[in-house]
């Protein structure tokens, strides 16, 4: 069970920054207590572990980023290809019923 806030704190501020932190508590849901409890919670430290882990996963993400990339890159290019081609079949289909040539003489 959490301990008791049993501590009173006093902050002198503006009329402004009051009304901020009671605009910033009531969209959280929590008094201007728990959202100043909340947002000045010391973070705590990364172990050694805990930051070779982040790394390792950093480097896998930029791998598989990389990857992506590769393969959007190689796909965009086949996309181009396949568009050029269509582009040069409705040329020549143009040409074909401009000039009234057919298959079916």
């Amino acid at each position: 069970m959490p301990a008791a806030q049993t501590v009173r704190t006093t902050i002198l501020s503006t009329p402004e920054f009051k009304a901020w932190l009671t605009s910033e508590a009531e969209k959280e849901g929590v008094s201007v207590s728990e959202l100043v409890r909340k947002r000045c919670k010391p973070v705590p430290e990364v172990t050694e572990q805990e930051d070779k882990l982040l790394n390792a996963l950093l480097q896998e993400l930029e791998r598989s980023t990389k990857q992506a990339h590769e393969a959007f890159d190689k796909g965009l290019a086949q996309l181009n290809e396949t568009l050029d081609r269509l582009d040069c079949m409705e040329s020549a289909r143009m040409k074909v019923e401009r000039t009234g040539i057919n298959g079916n003489s």
